[in-house]
């Protein structure tokens, strides 16, 4: 079987040099870009499995141009964001732009690979399943949501200062994602 093919797009040089070396050494075929534009012309030039896509390239949520540009091109690609910034606004963006899953940076190597392979894996078995409705989703996915805001708050050095219990920064999350749903 021929390796997975990754489409990553980051601003960050450092970050494009080092990620891709990386999931090359796990076997995994790696094509790199730094702006939308380039990611655009890999898109529409090359078939990929998964791609991992930085939220704000070169400007905020340009990740979601790219992801939605996948998303149209390739379908069956695995979308993957990756945020230094994360936020309960972005986070429900990337749900509704169906994004496979939403990381944030510094990200956990083997974690990442474990959620490709998780994704990769399950990506054949999801085509048996009925698709379900944004409302569906939101309905079923309250906890799941509520827990991977409070992580990428916890992670956000920030958003860490604020002197605020847990309860406090994704009790509201439930009410209004019920409203967003309704």
């Amino acid at each position: 079987m021929p390796p997975h093919r990754i489409l990553f797009v980051d601003d960050e040089p450092s970050i494009r040099l080092t990620l891709p070396t990386i999931l090359r050494q796990h076997g995994f075929e790696l094509r790199a870009a730094a702006t939308v534009r380039e990611a655009l012309t890999e898109i529409n030039s090359k078939e990929f499995d998964v791609l991992i896509s930085d939220l704000n390239i070169g400007e905020p949520g340009d990740g979601f141009t790219v992801v939605s540009a996948m998303r149209r091109t390739q379908p069956k690609c695995v979308k993957l964001i990756l945020t230094g910034y994360p936020a309960f606004e972005s986070a429900l963006r990337a749900i509704q732009a169906h994004v496979d899953d939403y990381l944030v940076k510094p990200t956990n190597v083997g974690m990442l690979i474990a959620k490709i392979e998780e994704r990769l894996n399950s990506r054949s078995a999801v085509r048996h399943v009925p698709r379900k409705g944004m409302t569906a989703l939101l309905r079923e996915n309250v906890d799941e949501i509520r827990e991977r805001v409070l992580m990428g708050m916890k992670a956000d050095s920030e958003l860490n200062r604020l002197p605020m219990s847990d309860g406090e920064r994704v009790d509201h999350l439930p009410a209004m994602l019920t409203e967003v749903a309704d």
